[in-house]
């Protein structure tokens, strides 16, 4: 399917805008006329343009002062390539049409063959300039991935500018801008079974698709197209572009791109040593499948090879966590109560509250967190910091069959609390993998989770008969003690507490969608926030009676524990070990 060469023509002239239309029409060119600035912008938002061509003055012709036309080509430079058609082409407005906006062309309308050398401009700049393969075949499930790619949170979409199959095309079309692409296949992968597997709102929203590209003389290997909304796709590859120095090994992941329709944006990841299948899986599947030990050890892997050299220089400094975190969650009084409101409405008023299928009272955390003046309680505390991935759960981190991993999702990757990637995949492990079908087992496992004070003590605990709440007890205490060692801390583990609690609250900030498995999660975070919140107001001692093994708990070390103490991973089973093993 061949895509028509689309421009858009700005000028306050109609008699104008009609003859250049007709003569680039005459070349095969699609042309949108607008005669005005608010037509250009209203035109520019609802369609896709590959050329803009401005005139200068499109408010008053005889106003020397008018460069109106400069204006709205800076809106379209960033997007699309832009020239300006001008009677006033006087050297200072030559120099800012190039300088200031960006115009890769200015013509003059003064010229005896003015449209002639327009049109000869504008065939030269789309094949010097406007980067799309308007030739490229495209094969693939396009209804599957047009339904995906709609569901994709855009801020202010309509039903005009909401993503359509041309959007779509456009992107692929400039990503493989290569001319000696002549095809590529779409296959959508790595979807989540329930809108709701992850612990936050994604903040980069997006729909990944395996891409094989097609040259002349054979297939090349395959690649992913990650699609998302414009912003976030722009942040993304300039947070990628800070983070990519640090990313060695045998396994790189290479971003490629960015490209841009209407109101979404595209980018290439290529994996490089993924080999010629690109068979990857996300880490949450491993964590499902796999024995606690080789998770354990891949973590460790994936940590120092991909973070040990940032982490070993970490800045000690002090830290506002409460405005760092709610702030990088997106998390805000309004937002918690709205949700809490919906949810249990007495998390508004009472002091103490109660929880299904739980018979002992628990504190608020709603009410401990929230100051009279509705104000998030301050946590202020001296931490370290260092570049962070931003975005780390289980579902960014891919694997192979020989366990080699690769990074997706750049977005929040950035300066930020060292700490935060442990936190993020800890609470991505216990809001999204965990059964939520038996509370009190969870209560018993986060009695578990906050019985140590420091990063180094094997406080009391138990062990549980459900294997999931083993493996996920092992994995998150390897966790925390491999953040440890990297980032060389010697504090109490106050700090973390206290952004894990954001991560909790956050969960419970979530909309209800009136599904069982949101009420369940909604639950378990509320009772993890209560427990979190107990803890810190009595730190450091932990007042609370651990509950008595019932049904669900014994007192048995898993039988999988191993150590091996030449390595960190020994010393990780060996803490593991202690904490599961101690009565």
């Amino acid at each position: 399917m061949t895509t028509a060469k689309s421009i858009l023509l700005v000028d306050n002239d109609n008699s104008v805008l009609d003859a250049l239309a007709l003569s680039l029409g005459r070349r095969g060119y699609k042309v949108s006329k607008a005669n005005s600035v608010e037509r250009a912008q209203s035109l520019f938002n609802k369609n896709i343009f590959h050329l803009g061509i401005v005139d200068l003055r499109l408010e008053d012709d005889g106003k020397q002062a008018d460069t109106s036309g400069f204006d709205v080509a800076k809106t379209l430079a960033p997007r699309i390539p832009c020239m300006i058609y001008t009677a006033y082409e006087d050297r200072e407005n030559v120099r800012r049409a190039f300088s200031e906006v960006g115009a890769k062309e200015v013509v003059s309308k003064n010229s005896q063959h003015a449209a002639r050398e327009l049109v000869n401009a504008v065939d030269h700049l789309f094949l010097s300039d406007v980067k799309v393969n308007f030739n490229l075949e495209i094969e693939g499930d396009f209804d599957k991935l047009l339904e995906l790619v709609r569901q994709i949170q855009i801020p202010e979409a309509d039903e005009e500018t909401s993503p359509a199959e041309e959007d779509i095309r456009q992107i692929l079309q400039t990503l493989f801008y290569d001319q000696s692409i002549v095809k590529i296949e779409l296959e959508p992968v790595f979807q989540p079974k329930h809108p709701s597997e992850t612990p936050i709102p994604p903040r980069n929203d997006a729909v990944l698709v395996k891409v094989r590209p097609y040259f002349k003389y054979g297939s090349g290997l395959p690649v992913m197209v990650k699609f998302g909304e414009c912003k976030k796709v722009g942040q993304e590859y300039e947070h990628y572009r800070r983070l990519k120095p640090f990313l060695g090994g045998q396994q790189l992941t290479v971003l490629e791109g960015p490209a841009y329709s209407r109101k979404i944006g595209g980018l290439i990841y290529t994996f490089i040593g993924a080999g010629e299948q690109l068979s990857l899986q996300s880490l949450r599947d491993i964590i499902l499948t796999d024995p606690p030990e080789s998770i354990i050890e891949l973590l460790e892997q994936f940590f120092k090879q991909t973070f040990g050299p940032i982490f070993a220089d970490a800045t000690r400094e002090e830290i506002d966590l409460t405005t760092s975190y709610t702030q990088r969650l997106d998390l805000t009084p309004q937002k918690l109560q709205t949700a809490a409101a919906s949810f249990r409405p007495e998390l508004l008023t009472d002091e103490v509250i109660t929880i299904d299928g739980l018979s002992e009272p628990f504190k608020n955390p709603i009410s401990w967190i929230l100051s009279e003046t509705n104000e998030f309680r301050q946590f202020e505390v001296f931490s370290r910091t260092s570049l962070i991935h931003g975005g780390l759960t289980s579902h960014n981190i891919l694997v192979d069959q020989l366990k080699h991993f690769w990074l997706t999702d750049f977005a929040q990757a950035g300066e930020f609390h060292a700490l935060h990637d442990f936190i993020s995949l800890e609470a991505d492990i216990k809001f999204n993998l965990l059964p939520l079908d038996n509370l009190e087992a969870l209560f018993e496992f986060e009695m578990m989770l906050l019985s140590p004070t420091t990063y180094e003590d094997n406080g009391s605990t138990i062990a549980f008969e459900r294997e999931e709440l083993n493996k996920a007890g092992q994995i998150i205490l390897s966790l925390r003690q491999l953040a440890s060692d990297l980032i060389n801390l010697r504090s109490d583990m106050r700090a973390y507490y206290q952004a894990l609690l954001f991560y909790s609250l956050n969960v419970l900030g979530l909309p209800s969608d009136g599904t069982e498995l949101t009420s369940a999660k909604k639950r378990y975070a509320l009772l993890s926030a209560a427990l979190l919140c107990e803890r810190l107001e009595s730190w450091p001692t932990w007042q609370r009676s651990t509950p008595k093994a019932g049904a669900n708990v014994t007192a048995t070390l898993s039988s999988k524990s191993k150590t091996n103490d030449s390595s960190i991973s020994a010393k990780i089973q060996k803490f593991v070990g202690n904490i599961l093993g101690h009565n």
